[in-house]
């Protein structure tokens, strides 16, 4: 199924902006009985096909449980989408994700209940691009702190792209994250803050490219199954608490994954 946008209408709130109204309320033969929440507050009662299992959204934003609930869909597009709201996608069962670079808002728990999802491609990390405090990954898997060692619900998810433009991974954006593999960052990535990486205990290769110019304290602490951190520039790196020039990527390898390690990198 391909819709332009999800509800009545793409400016569309409470229940009309839910997958389930265009559907009605009235039971029918192959129909699933659904309850959609469109606030923490409100729900309805909808009949959709049972048979539903895949969505292309062309349009428009993903309202408070825009398609919460839905528990048949196991393939979702998204194409050129403004936002994604809170509970928007809660319950699909799908195993991948990508979230088009036209989205420039996720709300809070807006992948919250995704428990099969595997893989995640975003455009940005958190609730914004420019987000000062809620630019951390957990956020938008219903974490308001973006600290604690509680992992995120989305167990299986093992891989994460970051697609957009971004300069800087912030502080703890991946914290806790443990049980992904693989994290993939864009070329326009100038520095890792603290504790960035922090927790991400199944991560197992990490590229650090030419253009990383700074690595905070904790970067990478915890990531204890780290086989194969490579550095595309290996020289003229200078470790902050002993203002000296590392030459030996060794010793900053073993420094930047010790379990307690401080210390920060800069590039010169």
């Amino acid at each position: 199924m391909s819709v332009p946008f999800v509800g009545s209408s793409p400016s569309a709130e409470g229940e009309q902006a839910l997958l389930g109204y265009i559907f009605g309320e009235k039971s029918y033969s192959g129909g699933k009985r659904t309850v959609m929440n469109y606030s923490a507050y409100g729900s309805e009662e909808f009949y959709l096909p049972s048979s539903l299992n895949a969505l292309t959204v062309r349009g428009g934003n993903l309202a408070y449980g825009a398609l919460g609930a839905i528990s048949t869909i196991t393939s979702l597009t998204l194409e050129n989408v403004g936002s994604i709201g809170t509970s928007a996608l809660r319950s699909l069962a799908i195993t991948s994700l990508t979230v088009p670079n036209t989205v420039t808002y996720m709300a809070f728990n807006c992948f919250g209940g995704l428990s099969k999802l595997t893989e995640l491609v975003i455009p940005f990390i958190g609730e914004s691009a420019d987000s000062a405090e809620k630019n951390f990954l957990r956020y938008n898997f219903g974490f308001e702190n973006n600290q604690g060692t509680t992992a995120i619900t989305s167990a299986n998810l093992k891989k994460i792209t970051v697609t957009g433009n971004i300069t800087a991974v912030p502080a703890w954006a991946f914290y806790y994250i443990a049980s992904v593999t693989e994290i993939i960052l864009p070329d326009s990535v100038q520095a890792y803050y603290r504790s960035a990486f922090e927790g991400c205990s199944s991560l197992e290769t990490f590229t650090v490219t030419e253009n990383v110019t700074q690595i905070s304290s904790f970067a990478f602490r915890g990531c204890r199954n780290l086989e194969t951190l490579t550095f595309e520039v290996s020289q003229g790196w200078r470790q902050d608490m002993t203002a000296y020039d590392v030459t030996d990527m060794k010793k900053v390898i073993a420094d930047l994954t010790a379990n307690a390690y401080a210390c920060s990198y800069t590039r010169v």
